[in-house]
């Protein structure tokens, strides 16, 4: 994995192992690359019947890498902020081994362990309030620059919904043709919001429209319109009645 990698993978996708290109269209093993593309069927080893490519990077996690807990745990100490000792009681305590057990096969003391186990725990309970404080801090420094506004009225309020007009620009390029249809739908929370906050201007405010009459200005946009109006809703860029006759902009 190139190190610049590290500044953009999401934790979850670090805990993973793998992420989701949208450019290839592919899950993207972060420890060696290997991309399982999206709409494929992968055939299991030894004839074990076939799964969806998401499915088959999970599975190339465990059998080719047996997880990604060794792979964090042997970056250098620059990336993890571990040394070996704390290293090799991680992998210890990650197999639910007894402190006497570890003490018994290390050169470590049954006190050395357990201070060292107290003092990674209470690293973990610093670090989970650092980053919360460095997430409040970058979506404080992006309010300063030209920010995107949204029109949705159910978006979560997180770092994912803070938008820069060169993000926009950039997202809009990219999913979009030149006769405006979307070359195909990100997973991504931000660029999904780009798409919607975009499409929504094909609806006028106040004006009521029938599921079929969305569908069609949807479908104009995009084949899988069941999908767009699915996240119009999710996310409050439209409105429907109870029984779906009735769509509206939502204000």
């Amino acid at each position: 994995m190139k190190k610049e990698a590290l500044d953009t993978l999401e934790i979850e996708e670090l805990k993973k192992g793998y992420s989701y290109n949208d450019e290839t269209l592919s899950y993207e093993c972060i420890i060696c690359g290997k991309k399982f593309k999206q709409g494929f069927i992968y055939k299991l080893k030894e004839g074990k019947g076939s799964c969806i490519a998401e499915k088959a990077v999970q599975i190339h996690m465990m059998e080719d890498h047996n997880g990604t807990l060794d792979f964090l745990l042997d970056l250098d100490k620059r990336d993890n902020g571990l040394n070996d000792i704390q290293k090799k009681l991680l992998k210890e305590f990650s197999l639910l081994k007894k402190d006497k057990d570890i003490a018994d096969k290390t050169d470590l003391s049954l006190t050395n362990i357990r201070n060292h186990r107290y003092r990674l725990r209470e690293r973990y309970r610093q670090d989970k309030v650092f980053l919360a404080i460095m997430e409040l801090v970058e979506m404080n420094l992006k309010r300063d620059t030209n920010l995107v506004k949204l029109s949705g009225k159910s978006i979560p309020q997180d770092d994912r919904s803070v938008i820069t007009k060169k993000e926009e620009t950039e997202a809009l390029k990219k999913f979009f043709d030149s006769e405006g249809k979307i070359l195909n739908f990100p997973k991504k929370q931000k660029k999904k919001l780009i798409i919607l906050n975009r499409i929504i201007n094909d609806f006028e405010s106040g004006k009521s429209y029938s599921e079929k009459e969305v569908n069609e200005i949807l479908k104009n946009r995009y084949f899988d319109f069941v999908t767009l109006r699915r996240y119009m809703i999710d996310y409050g860029f439209l409105r429907r009645n109870e029984n779906g006759t009735d769509y509206r902009v939502k204000e």
